[in-house]
């Protein structure tokens, strides 16, 4: 499961006191086709599947199921694959009660080597799902069928005519009489594995039965050579000729290896069968099938395998609580006997908001007064807003005239 955008979810955790559930469930396991991993019936599974069971609302129902062959049983490969084939399995879980739903717990294993037809194919260690638990009540939960599918990678296998450590079980090419095998050969010849098998018998036949979308024939180019026919799925592809090159002109070479002699491609997903067969008295050789798989082809339940449960059905019911609220903020007391302190009243001290401070501005103003007659001039000095006084008046101060004594003369 992935996040789409940053969250954070917490879930309470489970007391240490709660004891987790923990079955023990057989399994056998059974193909839905022909071409199914399940190919020797019954494949037997033991499982394990835990959850806690201290659950409360909105915390979650945690589901994890371990899986392990049984015996010596096993799913084991379909065909001849390169390296990137995936191992899918799916679980279900009923849940019945104060809710109803399916839960799936899903699981996967890449195998990261080749694959030849009947190799033993390794299971996921675990599956898992967590399922929200939205509402409380009692839910009963009871495991169901596991489904196992396998998916084949993109890519080409090569089918050697080598030994069973290179195809186990017996599951090689099969030839029909007058090959001989030719073993070790120079690297500089360039056979797979460095082996061949040659025939000069006419209707010497070799065949290969794979699954997959394409098929090619590979084999040296020799001027020794003659015509091959070929034929897939019984029916007549056509020939060709060893000995000359790709546009048809005779070629002068001495088992130069590993060429592509002849392909198909485009074939539905599924089991096919490859049919070589030596037209004439000349060689013929066949160095190996190159079988391709194209993923996009292949159905999802084509190779698919269900499992079912053998041992004693099990449930378990377990009860999902309210989630509990914040606990109530207790403050504690003082013992008796000791000496109480006395708690200092709250300081009652007032703010006052401080007055702006005030600035003493001083003005002079010089005041002109024009009269007819002698021009008195004043001054005066304001500070603050006082008006400027009004200008000295000039004193006026009266002469009387001296009386006029007139002498004679």
């Amino acid at each position: 499961m992935g996040l789409t955008a940053a969250a954070c979810v917490l879930l309470p955790t489970a007391p240490a006191s709660a004891a987790p559930a923990d079955l023990v469930i057989d399994y056998e396991c059974t193909g839905t086709s022909p071409a199914s991993i399940a190919k020797y019936p019954p494949v037997r599974l033991r499982t394990r599947l835990t959850f806690a069971t201290d659950l409360v609302v909105g915390g979650a129902l945690d589901l994890k199921w371990s899986l392990a062959y049984k015996d010596a049983s096993r799913f084991t490969s379909p065909g001849y694959y390169a390296g990137g084939a995936q191992m899918n399995v799916m679980g279900n879980v009923q849940i019945a009660g104060a809710w109803q739903n399916i839960l799936q717990p899903t699981g996967a294993t890449t195998i990261t080597q080749g694959l030849q037809f009947d190799k033993e194919l390794p299971l996921p260690a675990g599956i898992s799902d967590p399922g929200l638990l939205n509402k409380p009540g009692v839910i009963r939960i009871e495991p169901k069928d596991i489904v196992v599918d396998f998916a084949p990678p993109d890519g080409e296998a090569n089918v050697n005519d080598g030994n069973d450590i290179d195809n186990p079980r017996g599951h090689v090419i099969t030839y029909g009489p007058g090959w001989t095998p030719f073993d070790d050969r120079p690297r500089s010849e360039k056979h797979i594995h460095n082996d061949y098998h040659e025939t000069a018998s006419q209707y010497a036949w070799a065949e290969l039965k794979f699954v997959g979308t394409g098929v090619q024939y590979v084999g040296p180019r020799d001027h020794e050579g003659g015509p091959v026919e070929i034929e897939l799925d019984g029916e007549a592809r056509g020939s060709v000729d060893p000995s000359k090159d790709a546009i048809g002109d005779p070629v002068n070479e001495v088992h130069n290896g590993g060429h592509t002699l002849w392909e198909l491609n485009g074939l539905p997903y599924g089991e096919h069968k490859i049919k070589i067969t030596n037209a004439t008295t000349r060689k013929a050789w066949l160095d190996a099938f190159r079988v391709i798989t194209n993923k996009a082809a292949v159905p999802t339940d084509f190779h698919r395998a269900t499992c079912k449960i053998v041992s004693n059905p099990v449930s378990i019911e377990v009860t999902v609580k309210d989630r509990p609220g914040p606990s109530p903020t207790v403050t504690p007391r003082p013992p008796r006997g000791s000496p109480r302190r006395r708690s200092r009243p709250p300081s009652r001290r007032v703010l006052r908001r401080r007055p702006a401070s005030r600035t003493r501005t001083t003005t002079t103003a010089t005041t002109t007064t024009t009269t007819t007659g002698p021009l008195p001039t004043g001054s005066c000095r304001c500070t603050g807003t006082r008006p400027a006084p009004p200008p000295p008046r000039p004193s006026l101060r009266r002469v009387r005239p001296r009386p006029t004594t007139s002498r004679p003369r």
